[in-house]
């Protein structure tokens, strides 16, 4: 049998640091750990929109992006920011919001960043 702390500090030292898609994510209080995971592959535009989204939740910004933003930072076409955006949301990675007041587009949140 695993302890609750041993199941921690495996995901704490391993699986973060392999870039595995497991991870742990606190919410509230900061007293229960919850594994968060991707149940499948993502592909690398993914990976590249989640490294954005770390990136701004490190530097303690809020964690969303629009597609306009994806356009500048990475001179795609709309369609692949769309595209690849609305995936992430169909497979439960990223919210929509529609009523950002600080742009005038809809935003895309890395919903684990509203608990950090």
């Amino acid at each position: 049998m695993i302890s609750k702390q041993e199941l921690i500090d495996i995901v704490i030292n391993h699986f973060n640091k392999w870039d595995t898609g497991v991870s742990l994510l606190y919410l509230g209080d900061k007293q229960h750990p919850i594994i968060r995971c991707f149940p499948m592959d993502i592909s690398k535009d993914h990976e590249i929109v989640l490294n954005i989204l770390k990136e701004k939740s490190d530097r303690k910004q809020e964690a969303f992006i629009s597609v306009k933003e994806l356009r500048e930072m990475k001179d795609w076409s709309p369609e692949r920011c769309t595209s690849v955006l609305m995936d992430m949301v169909h497979i439960g990675i990223l919210w929509i919001d529609e009523g950002n007041n600080e742009i005038s587009e809809k935003t895309y949140w890395d919903y684990s960043s509203i608990y950090n």
